[in-house]
């Protein structure tokens, strides 16, 4: 039986009020992916796709697009969806999706309810927000909203309930009560159960706050970079510098990212075999034995965020088809639902999406696993 791959899917690529407001009129993804310029001798920079760069706001695109991933055996996309009180950056793409029935698209919603920053132009930039997340009292205007998707009968369900994710979790008041309510309020007025996941970005000391939810997804290749192999562990020998600082006030975190502008500029370099060997041994070390929810390990594709970040970019040098193979299979065979970071993060390199480079190669892949 053949089982569901979903891949997470960026709604850019196209004009929007805000970022026209914050970097300058016409500033897209594409912007910074086709300025990229190489950091060292064999990184393959800028990249191009493989049909040219496109606007994912015409409908036309949108259907080649799904048209190109359910040949590569994606069975749908997670689609980022953003709302801090009303407000809705990259909100076009999926208010086309909802008003064009005849895109034949499985979807489900990801809130990436994270604040925007200037992190592209230094380390201090992570805490200079330019579009923060707010959170409401009543979130009665947010769950009517997410209503038309989850009463679209293309939304994707686990079982018989409708699959929402969230990805900062943890920056949310109350998380419990924040659940309790949505999951009422669409049971009472729409009769739909939900199927809630937490995204595990890296470490986390708020590993108890996860039994609230049904499930988390261990994203990828973050989660390879900075934490132990047991991402749950309670040890905080392994976790990387970077997780830590992400825990520490933020006073604090702002004099030591000045400390690293000044002084610690350069890129940091991993090998893909390596990475995809952290990414399986971290699938071995699942849960603390006190919360029951699943737990789906993701695959990925590359990483390099070099369009965003320049010399202080992270790159993942050496990627090999085989290694993605085995990674992927990997993840299809031993889970009931696979996530895949992603389909169209070309400013972090992490696409599957045909390109110049590898053209249609890494859709054959999960092709071939996927489709029985």
């Amino acid at each position: 039986m053949k089982k569901q791959v979903y891949a997470f899917f960026l709604p850019q690529f196209h004009e929007c009020e805000f970022n026209n407001e914050w970097w300058g009129k016409g500033f897209t993804e594409w912007t910074n992916v086709k300025k990229a310029k190489k950091i060292f001798k064999e990184q393959i920079q800028p990249k191009v796709p493989l049909d040219g760069y496109f606007d994912i706001s015409q409908i036309s695109e949108l259907k080649k697009q799904i048209a190109i991933s359910k040949n590569g055996g994606i069975d749908g996309f997670v689609i980022y969806h953003y709302w801090s009180k009303g407000k809705r950056p990259l909100g076009k793409i999926l208010d086309l999706i909802l008003e064009n029935k005849e895109l034949d698209l499985k979807f489900a919603l990801s809130w990436a309810n994270h604040s925007w920053t200037r992190s592209w132009k230094n380390r201090r930039g992570s805490l200079d927000t330019i579009f923060k997340q707010l959170y409401e009292k009543d979130n009665t205007s947010h769950f009517e909203f997410l209503s038309r998707s989850f009463l679209d009968e293309r939304y994707i369900n686990v079982g018989d309930k409708k699959l929402f994710i969230i990805y900062d979790w943890q920056s949310i008041p109350d998380i419990k009560s924040f659940l309790l309510e949505l999951r009422k309020y669409f049971k009472d007025n729409h009769t739909i159960e939900l199927y809630v996941v937490a995204t595990v970005t890296s470490w986390t000391y708020r590993v108890n706050d996860l039994v609230f939810f049904d499930a988390c997804i261990i994203s990828q290749p973050g989660n390879a970079f900075h934490s132990p192999e047991n991402i749950f562990t309670n040890n905080k020998e392994n976790v990387s510098v970077t997780t830590k600082l992400k825990n520490l006030p933020h006073s604090l975190r702002w004099f030591l990212y000045l400390i690293q502008d000044l002084f610690f500029n350069n890129p940091k370099f991993y090998e893909y075999n390596k990475i995809v060997d952290k990414v399986i041994s971290q699938t071995k070390n699942t849960l603390l034995p006190q919360i029951n929810i699943e737990v789906f390990h993701s695959a990925f594709v590359d990483w390099d965020n070099t369009p965003r970040y320049g010399k202080r970019a992270t790159v993942i040098k050496n990627f090999s088809l085989d290694k993605f193979e085995e990674q992927f299979k990997h993840i299809y065979d031993t889970q009931k639902l696979i996530f895949i970071y992603a389909w169209n993060e070309w400013g972090e390199g992490m696409y599957l999406q045909p390109d110049t480079r590898y053209q249609n190669k890494r859709l054959e892949i999960t092709r071939k696993i996927s489709v029985k």
